[in-house]
């Protein structure tokens, strides 16, 4: 192996490295995201108390952007708002193509 091949090699297994990382927190984001989706079904608890409005801080952009693809209007049945269980799935279906990518990556280095 050349010089060129191996330090292209190592910037591969990096990127790999990265990868699982980025995967990683999404997984842990999708988590908070959950508890958000639970927490918003009880109307009686304070958002404005630490733990809720931690919660609150990280996961509302993520939904945010989701309301602006998704309505909550179209999507909303019953008074139960599914545009969040949307979003939640959405960000579900974006870790598990990633996961896929990254063993793909994985097996064409190895």
């Amino acid at each position: 192996m050349g010089y060129f091949q191996t330090f292209f090699y190592g910037l591969s297994l990096i990127q790999l490295d990265l990868l699982r990382i980025v995967s990683v927190f999404l997984k842990m984001y999708r988590g908070l995201c959950l508890t958000y989706v639970f927490l918003e079904q009880f109307w009686l608890l304070n958002p404005y108390f630490w733990p809720v409005s931690v919660i609150n801080c990280l996961t509302k952009p993520y939904f945010d952007l989701c309301n602006y693809f998704f309505p909550p209007d179209i999507l909303r049945v019953y008074g139960f708002n599914f545009q969040q269980v949307v979003g939640w799935e959405l960000l579900g279906y974006l870790i598990r193509v990633l996961d896929m990518f990254i063993d793909f990556y994985d097996q064409y280095l190895n």
